[in-house]
Parts: C-alpha cells; sequence; structure tokens
C-alpha cells in the first residue's frame, strides 16, 4: 500500500469481544505504531481506543504497510455515545487465554499500568498535565508519552517478562560510574514489566555518523568497562549468557531447527562454522577484551539526544558477552564511508581503558558469530510470544543463519 496501512480494529470492552470497525488508513506502515491507529479512529469515529495487539497481516512484507487487524479496547460509554456500526467478527476468539501473552496485550492490561505510572508521579511530585498517549505496541513494547508539569514528558515502556531485567539493569548502571553522568535513561519508578522514563531532550540519531557516534561508543566502552568485573552481578539481574559455554549447545539446537529449510551448502558451512567455534573464541581471546555487559542492539536508532548529551536507549537485549558483539552490530548499520571509522573510535576507548589490548583482533573471527547469536535472539523472540504476533520475526532466524553463511563464503 506505498507507505501506508490499512487497519481494521476488532473492539473489545473487558472480556466482551464486540465487533470490527469499518477499515481505515493510516500514514505509518510500521505495524507496531499505534500512535496513527489512536489519533485517527478518534477522528473517524469518535471513539478512545487502546491498542492491545497485533491479530493478523495480509499483503505486506514485515513492518511495511498491508492489511492489519488489531485488537483494541474501548470503554462501553464511549460505545454508547458514537453508536459505530460493528461487524461480527469470524476468526478465532482473541480474548481466549494464551501463556505467552504479554500483560500488557491483555484487555485492562495497559489501562492498569497507566495508573501505576500516574500514582508512580505523584509520588516525585510530578503532576501530569494531559492524558497518556500511546505511542506504540508490538510483541516486544508497549510506549505510552504522559505529558508532565515540568514541560517534558515522562515515557512509560512497559515490556514483556523476557525483559524483566531492563529496569533494575538501569538502576545498576545509574551507579557504575560513580561521579559521572552516565549516557542511560533516567529511571523515575520501575516494577515487574514496567519502566517509567524521564524525557530525553533532543532526537533519535538513526542516521547519525560517526562523528555523533563517538560520544555513545565511548560511553558504552566504559559502561562494559566497569562492569566487566561485575559479571556475577549481571547474571544476578538475570541478563541472558552469550558466552562460548553457554551458546553452543543452542546453537546446534537452532541449526536443527531450521535444517529442513536449508540447502545442503548451506548447512555445512554452518556445521563447519559451529565446529569451529572454540579456534574463534580463542583467536577472540587473544584482543585481550573481558566478557562483560553487551547492550545487545547498539545502532544510531537507540542513541538519543543532542550534541554533548547523548544517551544510550532500549537495553532490553542486554547480555553478558564479549564487547566486539555490539561494534561489529553498530557496523553494519553505518554508511559503508563510516564502517572503519566507527571501529577506529571503538578500538582505541578500548586501548585507553585496557593498555595493550589489540580489540580489532576479534573482529574478523566474531563476525559470522553475532549473526548466530542474532538467529538466538530472534528464536527466544518467536518461543516466547503468542503465535498471532510471530509474523514479526517469522524468518528472522533462519535469515541470520544465512548471513553467517554470506560471512563465512564472503558472499555479498
Amino acid at each position: 500500500m506505498d507507505g501506508s496501512r490499512q487497519v481494521t480494529l476488532l473492539l473489545c470492552a473487558s472480556d466482551r469481544l464486540l465487533g470490527a470497525l469499518p477499515p481505515f488508513t493510516v500514514d505509518d506502515p510500521h505495524w507496531q505504531d499505534a500512535h496513527d491507529i489512536v489519533t485517527t479512529c478518534a477522528r473517524e469515529h469518535g471513539l478512545s481506543v487502546t491498542v492491545l495487539r497485533l491479530l493478523s497481516v495480509h499483503g505486506s512484507p514485515p513492518d511495511k504497510g498491508g492489511q492489519v487487524t488489531y485488537l483494541a479496547e474501548v470503554q462501553p460509554d464511549d460505545l454508547l455515545a458514537t453508536r459505530p456500526s460493528l461487524t461480527p467478527w469470524q476468526g478465532p476468539d482473541p480474548l481466549a487465554p494464551h501463556p505467552l501473552r504479554a500483560a500488557y496485550a491483555e484487555p485492562g492490561g495497559p489501562e492498569g499500568a497507566v495508573a501505576w505510572a500516574l500514582d508512580a508521579l505523584a509520588g516525585i511530585g510530578r503532576r501530569p498535565t494531559g492524558r497518556p498517549l500511546q505511542i506504540r505496541t508490538w510483541n516486544l513494547s508497549s510506549i505510552w508519552r504522559i505529558p508532565t508539569e515540568t514541560g517534558s514528558p515522562a515515557w512509560l515502556k512497559l515490556a514483556p517478562t523476557f525483559y524483566d531485567h531492563e529496569g533494575p539493569l538501569l538502576e545498576s548502571l545509574s551507579r557504575a560510574l560513580p561521579g559521572r553522568d552516565v549516557a542511560i535513561p533516567v529511571v523515575l519508578a520501575s516494577a515487574k514489566g514496567r519502566l517509567l522514563l524521564d524525557d530525553i531532550p533532543g532526537t533519535d540519531q538513526y542516521r547519525a555518523d560517526a562523528a555523533v557516534m563517538a560520544d555513545a561508543i565511548t560511553e558504552l566502552v566504559a559502561l562494559q568497562h566497569a562492569m566487566g568485573a561485575r559479571l556475577a552481578d549481571l547474571q544476578g539481574l538475570g541478563l541472558p549468557d552469550r558466552r562460548l559455554k553457554a551458546v553452543t549447545p543452542q546453537i546446534h539446537t537452532l541449526l536443527e531447527r531450521w535444517r529442513n529449510v536449508l540447502t545442503p551448502q548451506e548447512i555445512r558451512v554452518l556445521e563447519g562454522l559451529i565446529e569451529a567455534l572454540p579456534e574463534r573464541y580463542a583467536l577472540i581471546a587473544s584482543a585481550g577484551l573481558p566478557d562483560t555487559l553487551l547492550h545487545g542492539d547498539f545502532y544510531q536508532g537507540n542513541v538519543r539526544g543532542e550534541p554533548g548529551r547523548w544517551r544510550i536507549l532500549d537495553w532490553g537485549d542486554a547480555a553478558i558477552g564479549h564487547p566486539v558483539i555490539d561494534i561489529i552490530r553498530l557496523r553494519g548499520f553505518m554508511r559503508e564511508d563510516q564502517r572503519d571509522e566507527v571501529i577506529r573510535l571503538w578500538s582505541t576507548a578500548w586501548k585507553a581503558a585496557i593498555p595493550g589490548c589489540e580489540p580489532e583482533a576479534a573482529l574478523e573471527p566474531f563476525a559470522p558469530v553475532v549473526e548466530l547469536l542474532d538467529g538466538l535472539i530472534y528464536q527466544a523472540f518467536l518461543d516466547n510470544i503468542e503465535p498471532d504476533e510471530r509474523v514479526y520475526h517469522a524468518e528472522d532466524p533462519l535469515t541470520s543463519l544465512r548471513c553467517a553463511v554470506d560471512v563465512v563464503t564472503g558472499a555479498s
């Protein structure tokens, strides 16, 4: 649909299914964007809705528009006032319980979380000045913007249970560099599955060049250097372990799960790569960098702020492992003419932190391993989200395995 979505909202009120609104179009093609849905529904139908989760997608590759159906919650009083035309739902019951459903994807879940956030703001003397606005909802998070009397909003982030470590981790990192302002979001309150964060003035740096990323790289290395001596603390927070001993059996399992859709040549390359993992890790160890905290999704889009005050966002994918993983991921997002520079900045930061280390020695041996680890992350998403929303990541593990093959064979 050329950069737009045709949206159908199946409405529910508490535990009662009501029917579907006539389809309407929103400009933003990204399936997880809820803001356009909420504002367009209010304008065209006079209804205030909360998007709970995606139900189905037709006619589009992942996250690129198409015909998208969502389950949305509405207040019964709004229905009485507007009396919209609703079509009876013919599909499976989306209110049937599912053990993998996120709390914020259940009727009443977002309302309870928003109430918690408003109470937390009241507790710190920061009065909300407007209605909380739903910005995004998908299988990995639900994001809400809450205007406050300071003139800066607070941000409510709801997450599934496999991201429960993010709040405690941010609070731990805020104390990791004594006497220094740590370049992470400021946590106003946290609870299981809920994070209330202060606003970060500035913009997201999706297309940032190496000059902008320099400060973020320096800050990440400083945190990783500090946390290298605190692996037990990180394990205690529940961070996944992505070191060799932990991931090798998981990689074997991942290959077996996708073996039947891989070619014989791809299987041979992957089996050889897995067999040689100990040798690759030995080469990586020669770089002299410690296993430590990984951000897990370090790229420009997770850096926000303004010159001199950048913050690194979204620590839900944080793990324990080798720090080269983060810079290899960033390198893949940079323009080709910027890639050598971010590697140089990263290497310089580590050499200042650990004199005598050779960070760049870890790059080549770890490059295909990063693809395997990405495959494990995507497979974990698929294994821990309910079937309706697996469309976001359905082919990602297979894509990651094939990317690992390409790195090993030198394919472009």
